[in-house]
């Protein structure tokens, strides 16, 4: 069995995509852990997903954004198949190489692929992006979402998957197609950038890898010129997807 982690502020969205795709699926065992946020409950993604990761009982913890639909009847079974094959990593559906987005993801309004590279077999990779990934419940019970650096909704599952590498633990994004997400992807606030600034400030990794960009370590001691036209080229990367 595998559990099911969804954080939500939008019942109508949340009804309309993730549930309803998931009356669909077959031959696959889960258990749903709804946490509604609707009220602003939870300040953060690791405090929520810390709380909801914690009640599951799988042994897989799949944590998932409200807008992702499980297309076909065996998407998530196919998944699941999946992360028993890397029943020690962290594995999720979309993350960064040099060159460019890896994912079979498929989103937005023109249901495009979200991403450059969408041919390939599973590939080990430096973090994913959250909108879809798991943990192995064992690996989750000695390392929760850090709830000191995370201090928002963004960059968890990248920051998690950085910490975990210093202990040996790999990530990977795996090649499982039929799963949509609503959101277009791009979403970048103030509150990133304040994220961003403390991984890069506590992990010294020469290049962070997101699926919103490549970011040296020295990001934020660069001058104004550089860092403006190093966030130009992440985001024209990542329009040339649409």
């Amino acid at each position: 069995m595998v559990s099911i982690i969804c954080v939500f502020n939008n019942r109508k969205i949340l009804e309309n995509y993730l549930l309803k795709s998931l009356k669909i699926q077959k031959e696959v065992e889960y258990e749903l852990i709804l946490i509604d946020n609707t009220n602003n409950t939870f300040n953060s993604a690791s405090s929520a997903l810390n709380f909801g990761g914690k009640k599951a009982q799988g042994d897989f913890l799949i944590f998932v954004h409200q807008d992702i639909s499980f297309k076909e009847e065996y998407t998530l079974k196919n998944f699941v198949d999946k992360l028993y094959r890397y029943p020690n990593s962290i594995v999720g559906m979309a993350g960064m190489l040099d060159e460019g987005v890896i994912t079979k993801i498929k989103h937005g309004k023109e249901n495009k692929y979200a991403g450059t590279i969408n041919s390939f077999t599973p590939q080990e990779v430096q973090s994913v992006d959250e909108c879809i990934f798991s943990i192995p419940k064992k690996i989750f019970n000695e390392n929760y979402f850090n709830e000191e650096i995370i201090k928002g909704w963004h960059l968890y599952a990248v920051e998690y998957s950085v910490r975990l590498a210093n202990k040996g633990i790999k990530t990977f994004v795996v090649d499982v197609e039929g799963i949509y997400h609503l959101s277009p992807g791009y979403s970048m606030n103030n509150s990133y950038y304040k994220i961003l600034k403390k991984i890069l400030k506590k992990y010294k990794v020469k290049k962070l890898y997101t699926t919103m960009g490549i970011w040296p370590n020295n990001f934020f001691k660069l001058n104004s010129i550089i860092i403006i036209n190093i966030i130009k080229r992440n985001i024209k990367k990542f329009l040339k997807l649409k």
